[in-house]
């Protein structure tokens, strides 16, 4: 089917090296991830959005 896995919730260099022996070879967590001041986080995602499109008329 083409699936893609993805383990949440990685924390420790552990998990990850248990998570990687099963074949999960993407992951997300607080170990790949620190969590961020608010204003960064408005920062990091402006910077990273899409350009707007505007509606054809």
């Amino acid at each position: 089917m083409g699936l893609t896995t993805i383990a949440e919730g990685v924390e420790t260099e552990d998990q990850l090296r248990r998570i990687e022996m099963k074949g999960c070879q993407q992951v997300q967590g607080y170990l790949t991830g620190r969590p961020l001041a608010p204003a960064l986080a408005d920062e990091r995602a402006a910077a990273t959005a899409p350009p707007e499109r505007k509606a054809a008329p």
